[in-house]
């Protein structure tokens, strides 16, 4: 029962370290595309108002 146990903990924190950096991975890439966009909009409602 305790191994059974050892194992699913360490695989549960296997998964969510590799979830962890995926995330990061596409969370740099989606955050710097976000920021993007929103500037680009941000300059283009700018622009039309003046």
């Amino acid at each position: 029962m305790m191994e059974d146990n050892k194992r699913f903990v360490i695989s549960i924190l296997l998964i969510t370290m590799i979830i962890i950096f995926v995330v990061i991975d596409k969370g740099i890439v989606i955050a710097s595309t976000t920021a993007v966009g929103i500037l680009n909009y941000w300059f283009k409602s700018n622009y039309r108002n003046r």
